[in-house]
């Protein structure tokens, strides 16, 4: 009788194994449920979200079917209240809304600026191929991070520059494309110059009309 009452030592510890296992999955499992140590990861260079809302303005001018909003006046004061911005510089920010074909603004950590591209003049509201170069800019760099080499400014307060969305220099892409005009009066860039050259010969974008009206005469009417 007295060995059918002693209690086998190797029972034991497999019961305590079990009790150990179930007690340590229990926790593995509490702490995935709340989602401890798990990282949030934002792109280098940008403290925001690598999802842009699109639907943000205030204007209501942005859409799910027009995700890229145009505002077409163009004495419309910089969204940052006017911060100093410095000539020479490279300011680095993620492309949060395109303007027109050739102005969008950039958020950086400090501010929201809106960016003129220096060199280019694209389609006025109303002209051929307005709305394809504004939609074309999107398409280049919305939602992305962007280098600006800062140049100055206009007189419309808005940041004068060359945009570069990974490799893409994003202004002489628009004149390549036939999307924009090189802004001659304003510009002495011989890339540009060739760019719009090698567009005009290959009948690209608004040069597939044989004479394209510039912006710089269409505003003068």
């Amino acid at each position: 009788m007295a060995n059918r009452n002693r209690i086998n030592p190797l029972s034991i510890l497999f019961v305590l194994g079990l009790l150990c296992y179930g007690v340590y999955t229990g926790v593995n499992r509490s702490r995935n449920a709340v989602g401890i140590d798990v990282p949030v990861l934002t792109p280098r260079g940008s403290d925001t979200p690598t999802t842009v809302p699109v639907s943000s303005d205030r204007d209501g001018t942005t859409t799910a079917r027009d995700p890229f909003p145009r505002n077409d006046d163009r004495t419309t004061p910089n969204p940052s209240n006017s911060p100093t911005v410095d000539p020479a510089k490279i300011e680095t920010g993620r492309v949060v809304k395109i303007v027109d074909g050739d102005t969008l603004e950039l958020r950086t950590a400090d501010a929201t600026l809106r960016i003129r591209l220096v060199g280019i003049d694209a389609p006025e509201a109303g002209q051929p191929f307005s709305r394809q170069a504004r939609d074309y800019l999107g398409q280049l760099c919305f939602g992305q991070i962007a280098h600006i080499m800062v140049l100055g400014k206009d007189r419309y307060d808005r940041v004068l520059g060359d945009i570069y969305c990974g490799e893409t220099w994003v202004n002489g892409e628009m004149v390549k494309a036939g999307m924009a005009w090189w802004y001659r009066q304003y510009s002495e860039s011989p890339e540009l110059e060739q760019l719009e050259s090698l567009a005009r010969q290959q009948s690209r974008g608004l040069w597939a009309d044989a004479r394209p009206t510039p912006p710089w005469e269409y505003r003068r009417r």
